[in-house]
């Protein structure tokens, strides 16, 4: 599916299979020449197949994202990684009901009145996972957008 964000094409890999939102490759996201309000999770845990890599993933707050000639989404977040493609993934369905009509190769985004509960970032520096049955930081997030007091939430 071809998207464009700041005027700029890619073609989006729609992979139900993957648990987040919206993914971007790093270089798109690099060559788009603007600063975006950012924050950054040092370590992610990134699923792949049967084993799972620790990577930087940042997240940038996006005016908008098309798909087709259409605004799928204002105000949005979406992640920039070392991947090999752009990826829309399961979390458009806190949004949008998806219908497929594939003997015509179409796809209809059907807006929800109102999201599914979880579709903000909210954090207060860092991410948390369990390790040998403890809780550990798993990652730590930096930032470019401003703080309101200990938290910060974008959507």
């Amino acid at each position: 599916m071809e998207f464009t964000v700041e005027g700029q094409k890619g073609v989006f890999t729609f992979d139900t299979g993957d648990n987040g939102f919206i993914g971007f490759r790093k270089p798109f996201i690099e060559s788009l020449g603007r600063n975006f309000p950012s924050a950054t999770r040092y370590g992610q845990g990134i699923r792949a197949g049967h084993s799972q890599v620790r990577e930087d993933v940042t997240l940038h707050r996006l005016d908008s994202i098309r798909l087709g000639g259409s605004i799928l989404l204002e105000n949005v977040i979406g992640t920039s990684r070392n991947s090999s493609a752009h990826s829309l993934g399961a979390g458009i369905f806190d949004f949008f009901n998806v219908v497929f009509n594939l003997g015509k190769d179409e796809v209809y985004f059907i807006r929800r009145k109102k999201p599914a509960p979880g579709s903000t970032l909210y954090s207060f520096g860092f991410g948390i996972d369990f390790k040998d049955q403890k809780l550990v930081v798993s990652t730590i997030f930096t930032t470019t957008a401003r703080r309101a007091g200990p938290a910060f939430r974008w959507g």
